[in-house]
């Protein structure tokens, strides 16, 4: 039975959040990026109306935000879509592997995620834009700014390890007592679950199993392509290339209690960036920064992105 006593919260909250997003001027896309894979994409709804198109000064520049392990594109970004849309044209993807995007390729490194992103936007006719990634989603934005530099204009970077090593892994296992990193970024147990959710926010209210069974029942995407994705992971991996520098101007936002991605990961992605990354450690949150502060988190996004349009 899903839910509390048959009734499922969760479900209830995707009917409104999928009309949040509708009210904000975005509608739900499948694009068919090439013969092996259909990603779906919540992007700009069309202007019908010509007059409007007219009265338009100039396009709004496009912001493509990527999630991170734990939830699809219209869960991660709920906080962000009415202060953003009023100056960007939003582009909110799910992952490979996560909510309705699928694959038939057997790639599953975050290269190919990347790959897979410009592609879908180059089908959606963008040719530009600022890239937002958190958490997983962060090592998809690095790879499109070190990968297609003339594509991505700015980029933030939100609560990613893209400085972690071999040994991250090893010290969150023993924060959580887990024994594989599968076991904290996809539980399976209401109890895995529970330990997830201490482990990502810095506040975690109670809340009774019930609510937690209907999180796992109505979790999307594969979960054996979501393993797969952890396996291919090529950044922080022992025999990983050195990390790439990246000629771009970068906003790094991270939860100053972090147990995911310490604190330390964002001074060491900073110093690698050098004087072109500013960032910014926001008080009383964890590695869920953008839910839990969603105000100082947005206040930084617009302060950083405008300054990249007032020139």
């Amino acid at each position: 039975m899903a839910g509390c006593f048959g009734f499922s919260f969760m479900q209830l909250k995707f009917k409104r959040t999928r009309a949040y997003f509708r009210s904000h001027g975005l509608e739900s896309k499948s694009i068919e990026i090439d013969n092996n894979s259909i990603l779906n994409c919540w992007a700009p709804r069309p202007v019908q109306d010509e007059k409007r198109i007219q009265s338009t000064c100039r396009p709004k520049p496009a912001l493509l935000l990527l999630h991170g392990f734990g939830a699809d594109g219209m869960t991660s970004w709920e906080y962000q879509i009415a202060p953003l849309t009023k100056q960007f044209s939003l582009y909110i993807p799910d992952l490979v592997f996560f909510g309705d995007s699928t694959t038939k390729s057997t790639q599953r490194s975050e290269y190919f995620q990347a790959e897979c992103m410009l592609k879908m936007m180059l089908k959606l006719g963008v040719q530009k834009a600022v890239v937002a990634g958190f958490s997983y989603g962060g090592f998809v934005a690095f790879r499109m700014a070190h990968l297609y530099p003339e594509f991505v204009e700015r980029l933030v970077i939100i609560s990613s390890g893209i400085c972690m090593n071999p040994r991250t892994n090893d010290i969150l296992l023993e924060k959580s007592g887990a024994s594989d990193i599968t076991q904290v970024l996809l539980p399976e147990s209401i109890e895995g679950l529970r330990t997830s959710f201490d482990l990502i926010f810095f506040k975690v209210p109670w809340l009774p199993d019930c609510f937690y069974r209907d999180m796992l029942e109505t979790m999307g995407g594969s979960r054996e392509g979501k393993v797969a994705l952890i396996n291919g992971l090529v950044l922080g991996k022992q025999d990983a290339p050195p990390l790439p520098k990246i000629d771009k101007d970068v906003l790094i936002l991270w939860g100053e209690h972090d147990k995911i991605f310490s604190v330390k990961l964002a001074h060491q992605f900073k110093e690698h960036v050098g004087k072109q990354a500013e960032l910014i450690i926001i008080k009383d949150a964890g590695h869920m920064v953008a839910m839990e502060k969603p105000k100082d988190v947005n206040t930084a996004l617009l302060s950083f992105l405008n300054s990249t349009y007032s020139h």
